[in-house]
């Protein structure tokens, strides 16, 4: 059920305005809108906004990561250390972490 929520999120994106997070998530509120937005612009965008220490941005580009190849069609690429660095973040903790493998 969490990845269909994830998945209808994203989808959203290829709509042409984008929808507004209530409860002040700066991630999901900023998300390129723009109908023209490849998945793999979305994710680099997500990573880079993770790399910034964006909590819910780390999250969601995990979950691209991890179901990329189901429900995109493609695979999205990230170095072990961009994994663990999102991972942590995604728990609210600063890297490095003793983190579990995002792919476990």
């Amino acid at each position: 059920m969490r990845s269909f929520a994830l998945t209808a999120a994203f989808a959203c994106v290829a709509f042409p305005f984008a929808p507004q997070a209530d409860d002040g998530d700066a991630a999901l509120a900023a998300v390129p809108s723009a109908p023209s937005r490849t998945w793999s612009e979305v994710y680099a965008w997500l990573g880079r906004r993770a790399d910034a220490g964006e909590r819910e941005a780390a999250r969601l580009v995990l979950e691209m990561h991890r179901i990329g190849p189901r429900a995109y069609g493609q695979d999205f690429r990230a170095t072990p250390q961009q994994l663990q660095r999102w991972q942590c973040r995604a728990q609210g903790v600063e890297p490095p972490c003793a983190a579990p493998s995002p792919t476990a």
